[in-house]
């Protein structure tokens, strides 16, 4: 049985040089860690007299460990890159889905409010005379606020129908007169909404118009239209 002393690494090469000290009595060569940044192998001796391997860290880092810990950062970056996506998309969806919603019910507040004014012209202008009779003078105005029952789908919007006349029907005399022709004006308000104000669902339209009254006494009964 012999030994022989470890060798040191040649500068030269850059590689680990070979040595041998196992009582096995056969030359096993173990690799030591050398100047080229490479992982080197050595041969340990086991109880079956060959050599086993055992792969030595090397100066550059690289190693199954180091890659496996590489991978493992990059796959959770790209989970998380991925889950920002897809938590991105989502709020594009709903949010487009929304806007959908909120422009559906904006439509329906605007005819609710129209079906408020049309409403309110046939208060004033009373064109068959079923409501203030036969009149030679523009009629008041109906009761304000006023809240009309709508119909369908329209029926969940609150509606409120205001009417303020020019002059005022208490005044004396209570019309514009032009020529025969007596005038009154009314401003109508019609607003409708939906929801709560300021929750994100809420919606509301409103419309104003001015209507123009004229009677004329001297025509004929019972509408004495002008």
């Amino acid at each position: 049985m012999s030994y022989h002393p470890l060798p040191r690494p040649s500068p030269a090469s850059g590689r680990g040089e070979l040595f041998s000290s196992f009582p096995s009595g056969r030359g096993e060569e173990p690799f030591l860690p050398s100047l080229s940044g490479r992982g080197a192998k050595l041969l340990l001796p086991s109880l079956s007299g060959r050599g086993e391997e055992l792969l030595l860290p090397s100066p550059s880092g690289r190693g199954a460990g180091g890659e496996g810990g590489f991978a493992f950062i990059a796959a959770l970056f790209l989970l998380v890159v991925l889950g920002a996506f897809v938590a991105f998309v989502m709020s594009i969806s709903m949010n487009a889905q929304t806007s959908g919603a909120l422009a559906v019910q904006g439509a329906r507040a605007y005819e609710s409010a129209r079906a408020g004014i049309e409403w309110a012209a046939y208060q004033v202008l009373d064109p068959r005379t079923a409501i203030n009779g036969a009149v030679t003078a523009p009629p008041p105005c109906f009761a304000s606020p006023s809240t009309p029952a709508l119909p369908g789908d329209l029926g969940q919007f609150s509606l409120t129908v205001t009417c303020t006349r020019y002059p005022d029907n208490t005044a004396s005399p209570n019309y514009y007169e032009e020529a025969s022709l007596r005038v009154a004006v009314y401003d109508v308000t019609a607003t409708a909404s939906q929801g709560t104000p300021g929750a994100a669902d809420y919606v509301e339209r409103q419309i104003q118009v001015r209507i123009e009254q004229c009677k004329n006494p001297g025509a004929t009964a019972p509408l004495y239209a002008c």
